[in-house]
């Protein structure tokens, strides 16, 4: 996602921060939540603030990879067990362990390449990645070193370029020679590592390399002291100066306290996300709905139920399509048919006067049924079947008789519960309906999500090729949130979905959520309803 699509998050659902974040979430295997105002991971969940306008671009998505890097091939108690053995350990840890996981992560996925770098350029903009002077703590120095090396020359981050010529200068200025040359010689190593018990072994070897140098540097004979400014503290124990000043750099590094040493960068990263959340925004998440058990002997009963009114929707269905794609014509210079209403052409030369067929374009839709299955659903009938049972009957002899016509692309999805839980897959776009008719079978609970519900069916349609999107919601009831309902459902009309509201019965409040919406009195009409409904949608008579 671009900066500039990121801007529009507002007026379109596909560019919206939820669907966005659910779309790297399912790519690299992670969960992820939008909402609060503090962004974290917890090793299993990213959370990131749901913040407003184009300020982080694509560094959102980048600090959205790294930390799913972290969440897949991170193991945490070996981070932790490093910061509780020395301070210097665990920055090194971690500055071999960032390059490690975003190497990987390149290589799994280029296209973070993109977003990662986009992180870094944000970094040196924000002044996030500092250059050290002299007369800061040696153990920073040394640590930013790597940190740039690592992040320009391994990782290949070169925005950072500049900022690494400059930390360098400095670096070789205050770290005894000894250390350069060695440390030379494990930074070379650290885009072999295949794990973080790897880049554990690696920063165990710095630490060792630089305890080592600081008992040579000690064994060296003292050298006159010679004036050193009064305000740089690591003057006068450059590579090239030497004896106990260098010893007392390494020194300075092995016994630095926490505020010395270099922080995680995306910790600074973490902190604006923080400050630009949008305090007032919801927690918003696409969910991941559950998938109901596909019991293969209700299913088969099911479709034995349905079959005949799902034979007649496919057959008039595919009749009105067919006839509207033959109805198409043009007009043209040549043929063998008048088009009388186009003989005043003549008037002004225009000799477009003749027509001739054109078929028209395949339907090209995809259309999500999203079935309220809440408790109220529960209710019976005169005619002894409970509401569901109708409606579940028409959402599957409907998607039966759709997935048969050439460019038609169905879905079904009930929802009931919980925000926690409130969707449940029973036919993914894609998938054949008479498949899963065994997961048709399922009985109401709970309330009606059909916020998060209408939030995880534009996640499945953004996912889908047809040009065409659609969603019809079949509820007897209103939302458990209205408010937040509202704004999803325009949010969806904004970005080109078209929102159909069947109100079935007259405590159904679907007038007030959709600009396109049917009111039913009995659940008996759902099925001529859903029928008319999709007859008018695939021969372009407006709903």
């Amino acid at each position: 996602m671009t900066a500039s699509a990121f801007s529009k998050a507002s007026q379109s659902i596909f560019a919206a921060l939820p669907i966005v974040a659910a779309a790297y979430g399912e790519k690299f295997g992670v969960k992820v939540i939008v909402g609060g105002q503090q962004a974290m991971t917890d090793g299993q969940t990213i959370v990131v603030p749901n913040v407003q306008g184009d300020r982080f671009g694509d560094a959102l998505w980048g600090y959205l990879a790294h930390e799913a890097a972290h969440v897949r091939m991170t193991n945490f108690d070996d981070v932790r067990d490093a910061g509780t053995c020395s301070a210097f350990l665990g920055a090194m840890l971690n500055i071999f362990e960032d390059c490690r996981i975003e190497r990987e992560m390149i290589k799994l996925y280029p296209g973070t390449a993109r977003t990662l770098n986009a992180v870094a350029a944000y970094m040196v903009d924000q002044r996030h990645f500092e250059t050290p002077t002299q007369d800061i703590h040696p153990a920073r120095i040394l640590e930013a070193y790597c940190l740039y090396f690592l992040r320009c020359k391994v990782v290949g981050q070169h925005v950072i370029e500049d900022t690494l010529v400059a930390t360098t200068a400095v670096y070789e200025q205050v770290i005894p020679k000894g250390v350069q040359v060695r440390l030379a010689v494990l930074l070379g190593r650290a885009g072999q590592l295949k794990s973080t018990a790897d880049a554990l072994v690696l920063s165990r070897e710095v630490l060792r390399m630089v305890e080592e140098e600081a008992q040579k540097e000690q064994k060296k004979p003292k050298e006159p002291d010679e004036p050193k400014p009064a305000r740089n503290r690591a003057v006068g124990t450059s590579g090239t100066g030497g004896g106990n000043a260098g010893s007392n750099v390494l020194q300075q590094i092995l016994n630095a306290s926490a505020d010395d040493h270099v922080q995680d960068k995306m910790d600074a990263l973490r902190a604006d996300l923080n400050s630009g959340a949008d305090q007032t925004a919801p927690v918003v998440n696409v969910p991941t709905a559950l998938e109901v058990m596909n019991d293969q002997a209700s299913g088969q009963m099911l479709i034995g139920q349905v079959a005949a009114a799902s034979s007649r929707i496919q057959s008039q269905l595919m009749g009105l399509v067919q006839a509207s794609q033959r109805n198409g014509y043009v007009t043209g210079r040549h043929g063998r048919h008048l088009d009388t209403n186009r003989l005043h052409r003549l008037v002004s030369g225009d000799t477009r006067i003749f027509r001739r067929s054109a078929e028209r374009k395949h339907p090209d839709t995809a259309v999500h049924l999203l079935v309220d299955m809440s408790s109220s659903m529960d209710k019976l009938m005169p005619s002894g079947e409970h509401v569901y049972e109708v409606a579940r009957d028409a959402a599957m002899a409907l998607a039966l008789g759709l997935e048969k016509i050439n460019g038609v692309n169905p879905a079904v999805t009930f929802f009931c519960k919980n925000s926690r839980q409130p969707v449940w897959s029973v036919v993914k776009h894609g998938q054949k309906v008479s498949r899963n008719a065994g997961r048709f079978s399922f009985s109401p609970d709970g309330g009606t999500p059909m916020t998060e519900a209408i939030w995880y069916s534009a996640f499945e349609l953004s996912k889908t090729r047809e040009r065409r999107k659609m969603v019809l919601v079949v509820t007897d009831g209103e939302p458990n949130n209205v408010g937040s309902c509202q704004h999803v459902v325009q949010l969806c009309q904004r970005s080109g979905i078209e929102m159909i509201g069947i109100g079935v019965g007259k405590g159904a409040k679907v007038a007030g959520l959709f600009a396109s919406s049917i009111q039913i009195e009995s659940v008996n009409d759902l099925k001529h309803t859903l029928f008319q409904l999709m007859s008018d949608a695939l021969t372009g008579v407006a709903v």
